[in-house]
């Protein structure tokens, strides 16, 4: 495929960012329904979400939810020196601040470190997917890092206009289990 990676970040991220605050609200609350229904969500017990920013589809409000459940929430914290995440538990969205890249990650004393081994899901941000569960995020590898750490449910959050036909893929790319837009889950087939 020829088409550069670096062109699709920037064609989906101005995509994205034409939308208005409304439409992103509306259609991540679709999205956070849609998840909550699809069995593996109601099932899990340990789930690591990302908080988001920048347009991503919105997680803030099911973070907030979810904390009032039974489930234990977990949120990243990224490492900039070797691209890696740290999972932090997380107990109330107060307890978060601007940390790396200037998403809302647990303030210092806040911070409760946890085992990558404990996460029963993990909610991935992208910027675009395709059906086939390839994932083109930031381009910093935390989340590719992450999923070649560990074997757990990997569901992907997007709206339908990051659904691409295909994505380049190199090597070290992971793929995701799941994607749920505001119209559709995807199981992704592998090939």
């Amino acid at each position: 495929m020829n088409i550069n990676k670096e062109k699709i970040r920037e064609q989906i991220r101005k995509q994205r960012s034409n939308k208005s605050k409304d439409f992103i609200s509306k259609n991540s609350e679709r999205i956070s329904e849609n998840l909550c229904n699809h069995e593996s969500f109601k099932k899990a017990d340990h789930i690591l979400f990302y908080v988001s920013y920048n347009g991503e589809v919105d997680t803030h409000n099911l973070l907030k939810k979810t904390i009032l459940t039974e489930k234990k929430v977990y949120v990243p914290i990224s490492n900039t020196t070797n691209h890696t995440l740290q999972v932090s538990d997380l107990s109330k969205f107060s307890d978060l601040s601007p940390g790396t890249y200037g998403i809302l990650e647990p303030k210092k004393e806040k911070i409760k470190p946890t085992s990558i081994h404990e996460i029963d899901i993990v909610l991935v941000p992208g910027v675009a997917f395709d059906r086939f569960g390839h994932r083109l995020g930031q381009g910093g590898g935390y989340y590719d890092w992450f999923l070649s750490k560990t074997d757990v449910i990997s569901i992907g959050l997007a709206f339908e206009l990051q659904i691409l036909k295909e994505i380049p893929v190199e090597p070290h790319d992971q793929r995701v289990d799941l994607i749920v837009t505001e119209k559709q889950l995807i199981e992704c087939t592998k090939d």
